[in-house]
């Protein structure tokens, strides 16, 4: 699926994936582009990208690994994700290269939702809800920015439901195991997680247990939405973290087979060829005579396969 998606500045490659509900004009308080080539995207189910599901976090992920292969495919970047976001940066860096990954907000130690939460999004109160429950998140936000993003937030059930699901269906051991398949990477990688609201006095040991090395960092104002309270001191922290990171060198050339002419791979393969009727400098040897019959010092081979002129030595 290519998402829509726009693409400025110049420097490091740095993608930005919003929340729920979000597109990725939920980013245009934040300067960015002044520092990054960025590239921001709108989820599947959000923005103006294709309403097709499935919503898990590995297929976004995809997604977004699909399009910067598209615009930057020698390039490993910087992932950048708030809230749901978050998740699906941390899905992305699971299975492809990056160089880092930033989390604004979201804790990965997640718990099921309870059961009248459940019934309100899945009934058909779930526009009231849903509005009700994004208000306290946003906390000590400006009201004006608050009442803006309220505005501009788009209220999907289907894409809502799909997200979820794990959090609606799964139970609290189950949940954990999907969980940690998210987060689980291959290898180590470079995590930062910024945080306006609380995420538990032990989250930090929770979280470096599974993501070794992983940075946490507390924003100054009590809000689901650090970035957009306090745009300086985010970006303060976002350019603190990129400038510890490995050189922004290309990505290795995938490696190619060895091609095999087509003549060579149909000989090689039919039982016949043991009677080792050309080995000439196309296969790698010296040029030798065919051991079938004779017939003189020019003859055909009669391999069905072969159907060569064969330069025979003189009896």
């Amino acid at each position: 699926m290519l998402l829509d998606h726009d693409v400025d500045g110049v420097g490091p490659l740095l993608v930005a994936i919003h929340g729920i509900t979000e597109d990725r004009s939920f980013w245009d308080r934040v300067p960015l582009a002044e520092r990054f080539h960025l590239i921001r995207v709108d989820l599947r189910g959000h923005g103006r990208s294709p309403r097709t599901g499935p919503y898990d976090p590995w297929t976004m992920a995809a997604d977004v690994h699909a399009l910067v292969q598209r615009l930057a495919p020698d390039q490993r970047p910087l992932v950048l994700g708030h809230s749901m976001g978050g998740v699906v940066a941390t899905a992305y860096a699971s299975r492809y290269p990056v160089r880092g990954v930033v989390n604004v907000d979201q804790v990965l130690r997640l718990t099921p939702l309870p059961a009248q939460v459940a019934e309100a999004v899945r009934g058909d109160g779930f526009e009231p809800f849903m509005t009700a429950a994004f208000a306290p998140m946003y906390g000590e936000l400006d009201q004006t920015i608050a009442e803006d993003l309220q505005a501009r937030r788009v209220l999907r059930q289907d894409v809502v439901l799909g997200a979820w699901a794990p959090l609606l269906n799964l139970t609290p051991q189950a949940l954990e195991e999907w969980m940690d398949a998210v987060i689980r990477m291959p290898q180590p990688r470079p995590y930062l997680s910024l945080h306006g609201t609380d995420p538990g006095e032990d989250y930090p040991s929770w979280l470096r247990e599974r993501i070794p090395g992983a940075q946490l960092e507390r924003a100054s104002h009590a809000t689901h939405y650090p970035h957009l309270a306090d745009p300086a001191w985010f970006l303060q922290q976002l350019a603190a973290f990129e400038a510890t990171l490995p050189p922004c060198h290309p990505l290795p050339p995938p490696s190619r087979p060895r091609l095999v002419p087509p003549t060579a791979r149909r000989l090689r393969s039919h039982p016949s060829f043991r009677h080792r009727a050309m080995k000439g400098p196309a296969l790698g040897g010296p040029r030798r005579s065919c051991s079938r019959r004779r017939e003189g010092p020019r003859a055909r081979c009669s391999h069905p396969l072969h159907g060569a002129i064969l330069r025979l030595p003189n009896a």
